[in-house]
């Protein structure tokens, strides 16, 4: 029962720091400010890679892994819900310098 607890508690946290970061990013006042693309090798990561990263680690430990997968779910769903489509790597136009 602790389990499915903390990966609700995991799931739900996921949700809202996805939704904080957004509104941070997209805040008038820091729009275009702060860095918050990573592009390696002309593809762009999206953070729900990093939800499933957090899904592996929380696979690979005994140490609060329910909240960890929890966690890296709620990332994923909550940049899916946003963006409309399930994105972790994209590749991207390279940049005419």
């Amino acid at each position: 029962m602790n389990n499915w607890l903390f990966l609700i508690v995991g799931l739900f946290f996921g949700i809202f720091t996805d939704y904080f970061w957004a509104f941070i990013v997209n805040w008038p006042k820091h729009k275009g400010k702060i860095p918050v693309t990573v592009h390696i090798f002309n593809h762009h990561i999206h953070h729900s890679t990093l939800g499933l990263i957090f899904i592996l680690i929380g696979l690979l430990t005994d140490f609060y892994s329910s909240i960890i997968i929890g966690f890296g779910f709620g990332i994923i769903i909550s940049h899916t819900i946003r963006t409309k489509e399930l994105m972790f790597i994209e590749k991207v136009k390279r940049r005419e310098k």
